[in-house]
């Protein structure tokens, strides 16, 4: 009988190894399972990471492509930024010098003959019209050549009359050559002044036309 229990327990016992090996085969298999998709993640992690080492090295060499490619741009546009500057020179010494030309020939064929009709005793107070056209020429001429004229930032009354003060003639002596009023010469004498920023009441507006655009004899103003 007492054999009978010992077997009993050892049966049970047995069977209780038994259910602890099945549980530790459950449990290795799952370790394994484990194992595996550990390993399968890390190897996707490090395909992953491979992918982005190659990118990453594909995206260097196209930055040091681009870089390349931007220095020889920017060599380009410095030549053709010199080479514009050196064009736009020659087209400006070219139209300075044509300008010049002009303003050579305009005296050379207009102001002689203007110049004989003003001495001739016939064109009697016409005269005085033609000195005005003679020095509006003049001054037209100086003003081509020198890239800026003495008098371009006067309306046409106020370069006629400047340029009978620069002749020498009196505020009355315009008054009565245009046929206006004396009051009407001194407001054209002032904006003249102001325009050509002549901020010395004291200074002498007939002498700064003279040495502006000439010196002719006549009265001061």
């Amino acid at each position: 009988m007492e054999a009978e229990q010992k077997i009993a327990k050892l049966q049970q016992v047995v069977q209780g190894l038994h259910g602890k090996l099945d549980s530790l085969r459950q449990a290795h298999e799952q370790l394994l399972e484990q194992h595996q998709a550990l390993h399968g993640a890390l190897a996707a992690k490090t395909a992953h990471i491979e992918r982005l080492q190659n990118q990453l090295a594909l995206g260097q060499q196209h930055m040091e492509q681009l870089k390349s490619r931007q220095d020889e741009l920017t060599k380009t546009l410095l030549a053709n930024n010199k080479a514009l500057t050196i064009l736009a020179s020659s087209l400006e010494s070219m139209r300075l010098e044509s300008e010049q030309g002009m303003a050579r020939r305009i005296q050379a064929l207009t102001l002689p003959i203007l110049e004989r009709l003003g001495r001739d005793d016939r064109m009697g107070r016409l005269r005085d019209e033609l000195r005005v056209v003679v020095e509006e020429l003049e001054d037209l001429a100086a003003g081509i050549g020198d890239g800026e004229g003495l008098l371009g930032r006067l309306t046409v009354s106020e370069r006629r009359i400047a340029a009978m003060i620069k002749s020498g003639m009196s505020s009355k002596q315009i008054a009565a050559n245009l046929n206006i009023s004396l009051d009407t010469v001194k407001t054209h004498r002032r904006n003249i002044r102001r325009k050509l920023r002549i901020n010395d009441a004291g200074a002498s507006l007939r002498g700064f036309l003279q040495a502006r655009v000439g010196r002719l004899e006549g009265h001061d103003d």
